[in-house]
């Protein structure tokens, strides 16, 4: 997970694009635990964004529970083109799994 996560923010920090990316450097998901993080994930699109940023926003609740940036996404995530989801391996229905279900940016 740590080479992940330093090679997705590598990309991040030099401005490469994510948003149609097959990582050369996978995340290993997760199996049994958390047991409520486990039904967010979509294991067929482990080379694609998504679940990088699922395991990123579960990280940032554990940490900082009332951190901002788990809203500032979804609400950004909302914002793109419905067909610019499913290059970065977001699955059907997304919206609907439990990580989703944050209340959004008023503001």
């Amino acid at each position: 997970m740590l080479q992940h996560r330093a090679y997705f923010r590598n990309l991040c920090a030099h401005h490469s694009r994510l948003w149609n990316r097959r990582f050369t450097i996978t995340v290993q998901l997760p199996r049994s635990t958390p047991a409520a993080l486990i039904p967010s994930l979509h294991p067929v699109e482990d080379r694609r964004s998504y679940n990088t940023l699922v395991l990123l926003i579960h990280m940032v609740g554990v940490i900082e529970p009332n951190a901002n940036w788990p809203r500032r996404l979804l609400h950004h995530l909302k914002t793109l083109k419905p067909g610019l989801h499913a290059h970065m391996g977001f699955p059907a229905g997304w919206q609907a799994r439990p990580i989703w279900q944050i209340k959004e940016v008023t503001a």
